[in-house]
């Protein structure tokens, strides 16, 4: 019934369900053909169907029907991954000791900067068709270009780790780092010199 439904031509509403039209049609068709329909073909398939382009008004619904099911988890799990990682980064940022304060007030900022973009970058796709738009590409860049840049990494397991990682390095004012061991070797070329002196 859905995909035989022909509306007036030019009309914006085609129904009286505003968006909601737009994503069960999406829906339908991710179902019907879950491998996609190719980039950018939402519109062109609408106009087949229905006499009229529309754009999907989701970048969930598009992803969906134009990359297919394993382009939506594609694009869902890639989200996941970043907004947990600046979840993790912000978390170890705050729980530093006060002798490191400027690092963790710069590290919580930028994770938080980064989980407000992603926030309103997704939120608002969820309403408009920006799965190709170059701010989508942005946010999506810019929160994994900090996050790999980021001195939480994944070697860092707990606060004293990161707090003797940086004391060391930095010559921040923490816990003092451990004494490297003395080489232990045989000393015989030395101890000949000596001895032949």
């Amino acid at each position: 019934h859905l995909l035989r439904t022909r509306p007036a031509h030019g009309a914006y509403n085609l129904t009286n369900e505003g968006r909601w039209y737009f994503w069960r049609q999406g829906i339908v068709w991710m179902i019907k053909r879950p491998w996609g329909y190719g980039i950018d073909n939402f519109p062109t398939y609408f106009d087949w169907l229905n006499g009229a382009e529309r754009a999907a008004h989701s970048s969930w619904v598009q992803y969906g029907m134009e990359l297919g099911v394993a382009g939506l988890v594609t694009f869902i799990l890639l989200n996941v991954a970043l907004w947990r990682g600046h979840r993790r980064n912000r978390a170890l940022a705050l729980a530093l000791p006060a002798t490191q304060r400027k690092l963790a007030e710069s590290e919580a900022v930028l994770s938080g900067h980064m989980l407000a973009m992603m926030a309103g970058t997704l939120v608002t796709g969820s309403f408009l068709s920006n799965a190709y738009y170059p701010l989508m590409y942005m946010m999506l860049g810019m929160a994994a270009a900090s996050l790999l840049g980021s001195p939480f990494g994944p070697q860092a397991t707990g606060v004293d780790i990161l707090s003797n990682i940086w004391a060391a390095t930095l010559g921040a004012p923490g816990r003092p780092a451990e004494p490297k061991a003395q080489a232990v070797g045989p000393q015989r070329g030395v101890t000949r010199l000596t001895r032949r002196r």
